[in-house]
């Protein structure tokens, strides 16, 4: 066994093992900010655009991510963190990396994105999240993978990477063609037309953790679907589904008229301060 097989075996054990501990079923998507806090790590988001995320370890253990990252990436940098946490590292500042620098990583680091993205995505979860949806990630489109990556809280181009090179589940050519599309690009054969707003797809195959949104982002939903709550409006019926748009923080609900429902959970866009605080509804004072 060589030594990048080596940690990641470790990594897909601790992995494993902390799924089971926050009672995480294998075929589950998770929140990890949740996960975080279930381990008694506190999460904040803060305004730090040189940095992907820190590890902090003290006696309360806290991980700062940059609020302005996309929030895929946010969470899969929360992912990495809590494996510094898991793997009993010392305090850890992750700046931006580029895999195209010739910088080559140190073995935490290594480990810690192969925690992250088998915390995250772990191969029981990826299987299950394509065969409910009736796909087959060799032969599934940009916009059916965007559809699973939004389930499983990752980027796009992160689960096609994850796909290819962690699960081996799609050969290099394949990734090839998936990899060249981005959210903007798969945002736009939906609509039509270009927009800079965050799109997630929700489905009726979405359950196990609520939807997560940010003000200003776009949610395509399952026809008919109605939201409870003034924390989503609807703006269109398109031949995909209904859209919606989270316009103001707080928790509401789905509801589609097949009986399919779901919990969404908005924030505020950029959000900085504690984690646990980013759902809670603007008061407005007299």
């Amino acid at each position: 066994m060589n030594n990048r097989q080596a940690l990641a075996k470790s990594a897909a054990t601790r992995a494993l093992r902390i799924r089971a501990e926050v009672h995480a079923k294998p075929w589950d998507a998770i929140d990890v900010f949740d996960v975080a806090q279930q381990l008694g790590v506190e999460v904040r988001f803060t305004k730090i655009s040189s940095m992907e995320g820190m590890y902090l370890r003290q006696d309360a253990p806290v991980i700062l991510i940059a609020s302005e990252r996309p929030a895929g990436r946010q969470r899969f940098s929360c992912a990495h963190e809590l494996g510094h946490h898991a793997f009993g590292d010392g305090t850890r500042v992750d700046e931006l990396f580029d895999p195209n620098s010739g910088t080559v990583r140190q073995d935490d680091e290594v480990r810690a994105d192969m925690f992250a993205g088998l915390l995250l995505m772990p191969k029981s979860a990826v299987d299950h999240a394509f065969s409910v949806r009736k796909l087959n990630p060799a032969t599934a489109n940009p916009v059916e993978c965007y559809r699973v990556a939004c389930w499983l809280g990752v980027g796009y181009s992160t689960l096609a990477g994850h796909l290819h090179y962690a699960l081996r589940a799609i050969t290099q050519e394949r990734f090839a063609t998936v990899d060249r599309f981005t959210p903007k690009a798969i945002r736009e054969s939906i609509f039509g037309q270009s927009t800079s707003e965050e799109l997630i797809i929700v489905d009726e195959q979405w359950s196990g953790r609520p939807v997560d949104a940010a003000v200003g982002d776009l949610l395509l939903l399952p026809p008919g679907t109605s939201s409870e709550g003034p924390f989503c409006e609807k703006r269109a019926v398109l031949t995909h589904g209904v859209l919606h748009q989270a316009v103001t923080p707080g928790i509401g609900r789905f509801e589609s008229p097949s009986g399919w429902a779901a919990f969404v959970r908005v924030s505020r866009k950029h959000y900085e301060g504690r984690s646990i605080f980013r759902h809670l509804e603007e008061v407005e004072y007299d």
